[in-house]
């Protein structure tokens, strides 16, 4: 599911796999509101009435990013990753060529050329990592994981990429970050 606004689910997300730019309703309508397996990306909160499940299923909860901005990040980096790997191969080349004492002009000046053309792509894409890293600091929420009713162990959760896990099953509970002198911690607060 894609939703560029705000999602609203009347019983409830299994096994889904959910984007949001906005919150996650789930148990609209006095529907069940049961969260469990998957993966759910919200830009902002996310609510239901149970989340997770008695066996334990891994239920994946991303909450304060821009989900799309993250992916577009990933792939940035993956490109990069490939454009220096080749990069590195172009050098290798180039090094052979010169110690083998009076290699291929020809075929030496074509990896320079190549080379050359690389490094601005290389620079440019580095340049757009790092302005997708500060987009992606100003599209952070405050966001909060709210439960009504219950929390089963098996929940992944990261607020603003502050990890916390669930061991233990939590009657009503809400998920929120707060600051230390460490940095940001998830912290929960049990109704």
């Amino acid at each position: 599911i894609e939703c560029f606004g705000n999602l609203h689910v009347k019983n409830g997300l299994f096994f889904s796999h959910v984007k949001a730019l906005g919150s996650v309703v789930v148990g609209t309508q006095n529907g069940h509101g049961r969260l469990h397996g998957g993966e759910i990306w919200a830009g902002k909160d996310l609510s239901a009435r149970i989340v997770g499940s008695e066996a334990e299923t891994q239920t994946a909860i991303y909450l304060g990013e821009d989900p799309y901005l993250r992916e577009q990040i990933k792939a940035l980096e993956l490109s990069l990753k490939q454009q220096q790997n080749h990069l590195q191969e172009l050098l290798k080349a180039m090094i052979y060529l010169r110690t083998q004492g009076g290699g291929d002009p020809e075929k030496l000046s074509t990896i320079q050329e190549e080379r050359a053309a690389l490094l601005p792509s290389i620079q440019l894409m580095d340049h757009q990592i790092q302005q997708a890293h500060e987009n992606l600091k100003t599209s952070r929420f405050h966001c909060r994981l709210r439960v009504s009713q219950k929390v089963y162990p098996g929940v992944h959760l990261r607020l603003m990429q502050v990890p916390r896990f669930v061991h233990e099953e939590l009657g009503p509970a809400e998920f929120y970050l707060e600051e230390n002198d460490q940095g940001w911690e998830v912290r929960v607060s049990l109704s």
